[in-house]
């Protein structure tokens, strides 16, 4: 394999910015990053001072979910959706993804449980063909035990990579105040107040089953002993904090109170919050202020939650509100999720001996991804005339009358 060379590209490494670098790979693996340019008789992307980043690393994506069920009951075999969601994903710059499925009932969960287990068996199979590196993050709603088993299995046979506790139970968490619930599944569902106070019924009752706190020990040391990350999910006190520290918990994720985030903090928990938060300046539901809580550094990771877009321009808008310089910025969605997920040795930055993971972005104000390699092969090439003298054709044509643009095609 011949090397892959980027010149003329502003490098983000972990710790500072390299003007007019040039990066080199060998064999999918960094092997010089050096100030100037290559060397003449060197075949190179020229990426014309573009911004050269870590291919960010996403712990928590729903996409998956909506990706295979677009409309109830409408279930799109995941050769066809995996593919159709991976271009999407690295347009945005997220070279390496973890799935989120639902071990929960009911409309949230949007997979039938029959779905879950086997659906994931065969993304593990796919991953092998796809160009970005895909793994699973297996939710789990605490009251939802009917899952264990399942979730065991997965688990043993090292399906998963990432395992998240939840609990949705109303009147905590995310559903603190429960009329937050109540117009989520109104606006979203059509979900009618009787419908929805039969579900929080449902929810609390589930909540006293005594066999709830046995299983979720069970759980979280199988995960445990099985090397897999473990994070919780909308911590609502420091209490909580504690007690899923106990428990093996290492990632706090999006957090609804600031106490919460800033005890995950101090208490050695990585803390991630959603890069939709960061990106409207503020929670769906009222809840913590993502910049707030990034600005306090009770924050290191960025997720793309419920909205793949986000996570890039997440990191720019951080920058732009001067929140964050820029290679802290991106070590919210590179370097910081790499070691949350015990990958670090081999992705999330632009290092000598590191993966060659890398993105090419062309503007800070609307970042767009130009370029995007993985193992140093590139995967994704948006010809916007960095990478390709295609660019001026396409240019000169966007200017033109449609019929006239029509016909220069």
């Amino acid at each position: 394999m011949k090397d892959t060379v980027i010149m003329n590209v502003r490098i983000v490494t972990p710790g500072v910015v390299i003007d007019h670098g040039t990066l080199t790979a060998r064999d999918g693996r960094i092997v010089s990053i050096t100030r100037g340019a290559a060397a003449a008789n060197v075949d190179a992307v020229d990426g014309r001072g573009r911004l050269l980043l870590p291919g960010f690393i996403d712990l928590h994506n729903d996409g998956i979910e909506q990706e295979l069920e677009p409309r109830p009951r409408a279930v799109i075999p995941l050769s066809v959706a995996l593919p159709a969601m991976e271009s999407r994903l690295v347009s945005h710059g997220i070279t390496t993804i973890f799935h989120s499925f639902s071990f929960m009932d009911g409309r949230e969960g949007s997979l039938e449980s029959e779905h879950l287990e086997p659906t994931i068996r065969e993304l593990n199979r796919l991953r092998r063909t796809g160009v970005i590196r895909h793994l699973v993050h297996a939710r789990y709603e605490m009251v939802e035990i009917q899952h264990f088993e399942r979730l065991c299995r997965l688990i043993d046979d090292r399906q998963v990579g990432l395992v998240s506790l939840m609990d949705h139970t109303p009147g905590q968490g995310q559903y603190r105040n429960v009329e937050h619930l109540v117009s989520y599944y109104a606006r979203k569902y059509n979900s009618t107040r009787a419908e929805v106070d039969a579900l929080i019924e449902e929810r609390s009752r589930k909540a006293l089953n005594p066999a709830v706190g046995a299983i979720l020990e069970k759980l979280a040391a199988l995960a445990r002993a099985a090397g897999l990350p473990i994070a919780s999910h909308d911590d609502d006190t420091p209490e909580k904090v504690a007690r899923m520290r106990d428990l093996g918990v290492s990632i706090s994720e999006f957090p609804v109170d600031p106490a919460a985030a800033l005890a995950a903090a101090r208490g050695g928990l990585h803390v991630a919050v959603g890069a939709p938060n960061v990106l409207r300046g503020k929670s769906t539901t009222d809840n913590l202020s993502a910049i707030e809580a990034i600005a306090s550094n009770a924050a290191d990771i960025l997720c793309s939650d419920y909205y793949t877009p986000a996570m890039l321009h997440a990191v720019f808008r951080l920058v732009r509100d001067r929140v964050l310089p820029i290679a802290d910025a991106v070590r919210m969605a590179s370097i910081h999720p790499a070691r949350a997920a015990g990958l670090d040795t081999e992705l999330g930055s632009l290092e000598v001996g590191k993966r060659a993971d890398m993105i090419l972005v062309n503007d800070m104000e609307v970042p767009v991804v130009v370029g995007a390699w993985v193992s140093g092969h590139r995967v994704y090439e948006k010809r916007d005339g960095t990478l390709d003298v295609m660019g001026d054709r396409w240019a000169e044509e966007a200017a033109l009358p449609l019929p006239e643009a029509a016909r220069a095609v």
